[in-house]
């Protein structure tokens, strides 16, 4: 028998949107590799490219946004005993989990030199010349999501940081809680830490 949505609002119900998620900083296990997102930020370490995205007159901007799967894991399981979480109401609750620390892509090349061993800061491309650099140091496995994520620039997607501000109220009030997972900002140390771990990986492929 089909579930109506009206069925589904009979009981709490919440829907939860976040950006990219890595393995704990300092694992020893890599972030699995086919998540776009993550080797999208990985190549802006490797190839020292960051792509300049347009102007909005909204002026929203792309950013780095990750967290480690451990605290997404203990934010949905905290947010979910909050008394907003387990209210019925007419509609599903939207929470927005994010890194409260992203890192914007204009402040990007300073952070990724910090990373790259050759201690050279990033450069800002505009979309072509963005596209050339990355489509020059990538596999052939990889043209075809490097291709689409471009039609998507083209047509003025920005990869902006979703509004989150209802939802960190009610992280402030799990914040405190004993035993919380924190999350770590996007600087150097947690770019770094996912550098580590891809090298690791493919070390381990490698022998």
């Amino acid at each position: 028998m089909p579930i109506k949505l009206t069925d589904i609002f009979k009981n709490p119900t919440t829907i939860y949107r976040c950006p990219a998620h890595t393995t704990p900083t300092g694992s020893p296990t890599a972030t699995p590799s086919d998540n776009f997102t993550i080797n999208l930020y990985l190549s802006m370490i490797q190839t020292g490219v960051i792509l300049q995205t347009a102007e909005r007159q909204d002026k929203l901007e792309s950013d780095i946004s990750m967290f480690p799967i451990n605290y997404l894991a203990d934010t949905v399981v905290r947010l979910a005993n909050t008394k907003e979480a387990r209210a019925v109401k007419s509609e599903a609750l939207r929470l927005h989990v994010t890194n409260p620390n992203s890192l914007p892509y204009s402040k990007a090349p300073e952070v990724i030199g910090q990373v790259r061993a050759d201690r050279v800061p990033g450069k800002l491309m505009d979309i072509d010349k963005w596209f050339d650099a990355i489509m020059a140091s990538s596999s052939e496995k990889a043209y075809l999501e490097w291709t689409t994520y471009k039609e998507y620039l083209d047509k003025g997607h920005v990869m902006f940081s979703i509004d989150d501000r209802s939802t960190r109220l009610l992280l402030a009030e799990i914040d405190s809680s004993s035993g919380r997972v924190k999350c770590p900002p996007v600087d150097a140390e947690y770019l770094g830490s996912i550098l580590e771990q891809e090298e690791m990986f493919n070390k381990s492929k490698r022998s």
